[in-house]
């Protein structure tokens, strides 16, 4: 999930540009939470942060803070050919049935190939454990570094053609669900941060439909036929979870769900934006999977991390799945509820 991504103020690095997002507010009563604002284009990254770490969006409610994000972010010679050589004084003899051509008049230029677009490379994002950190607000819980890169390369046509095209990531949300379990609590047992079905995933301060267009190494632009251009993406969702339920009862147990994400690269017409070719796709989910020693012990420590990033498939062309290219980003659209 820019993804759901970034990290917490106190606990987690940030991922859209130089720091998988935006920084969104939320309110907090004893039902549903619905994000107010976002931080946009704001990448925050700490020295121990990889290059093109997402960002971290914070929700504050009245029982403590929540946070989540989806989306990460920010991480040239030309050649010239000279032919020689003399023809024969009588030149070669043509073909019989070839038109002759009248003197002074240049022979016809043939078209141009059609413009082709080749997958050189692909490297889909490995999987890994998740991690839990304890923070003072509540507990961080982030899927590992997911980073996948892919390299295409343009033929035939002009060097306008393929001048006209870009090459890059989408990213689509396909399914999100994270949970805090709570005990002690009659009335709010659940956490749950959602998000509609096939959400455009990437960085608010990006533009649509690509990932992360503010982050030169996501999207590039071809500068003549002949060329290659490789691109890569960042991501590292992750979610606070709060301690404490708003009515002061419940103490976080336990953390779960997950969410489905599909990738591609792609190749887009500037000036046709409907114009795409799909490249090479992949899918990946991250699971919330935590325990917590709060609610049995009082300690606001970690028990067990059994979450983890995985990749789940990935292939040549558009896969099974189709990419959300219009509207928000689910850093701008998430839900919190209370139940």
């Amino acid at each position: 999930m820019t993804s759901w991504h970034g990290e917490a103020e106190h606990a987690f690095r940030n991922h859209k540009d130089a720091g998988d997002s935006g920084d969104h507010g939320g309110k907090s009563t004893a039902g549903k939470h619905t994000l107010t604002s976002a931080l946009h284009g704001a990448h925050v990254r700490d020295a121990s942060s990889e290059a093109g770490a997402p960002v971290a969006s914070v929700v504050s409610t009245s029982a403590g803070d929540a946070a989540f994000w989806f989306a990460a972010p920010p991480r040239f010679a030309a050649t010239t050919v000279f032919q020689g050589g003399s023809p024969s004084p009588a030149g070669p003899t043509p073909a019989p049935g070839t038109p002759t051509p009248t003197p002074g008049t240049p022979a016809p230029t043939p078209a141009p190939a059609p413009l082709t677009f080749t997958s050189v490379s692909h490297a889909p994002g490995a999987g890994g454990a998740a991690s839990a950190a304890p923070a003072a607000a509540g507990l961080a819980v982030q899927s590992s570094a997911f980073s996948s890169s892919g390299s295409v390369k343009v033929t035939g046509g002009t060097d306008a053609d393929a001048a006209a095209w870009d090459v890059g990531y989408l990213q689509t949300v396909n399914a999100a669900s994270r949970k805090g379990h709570y005990l002690g609590s009659a009335k709010q047992t659940t956490f749950t941060v959602a998000l509609p079905a096939n959400t455009r995933d990437g960085n608010p301060a990006g533009a649509a439909p690509w990932y992360d267009s503010a982050n030169p190494t996501a999207v590039k632009a071809f500068s003549k036929t002949g060329t290659t251009e490789a691109v890569s993406l960042w991501d590292r969702p992750g979610m606070q979870f709060p301690w404490d339920t708003p009515d002061g009862a419940g103490k976080l147990d336990h953390t779960d769900g997950k969410d489905k994400f599909t990738s591609w690269v792609v190749v887009r017409k500037r000036t046709a934006p409907n114009t795409i070719q799909f490249i090479n796709w992949e899918t990946w989910e991250v699971d919330f999977s935590a325990t917590t020693n709060y609610a049995s012990k009082g300690a606001k420590t970690v028990a067990a991390t059994t979450g983890a990033t995985a990749g789940t498939g990935s292939g040549a062309g558009q896969g099974g799945n189709a990419p959300n290219l219009t509207g928000a980003v689910a850093n701008n659209v998430a839900t919190l509820t209370w139940s």
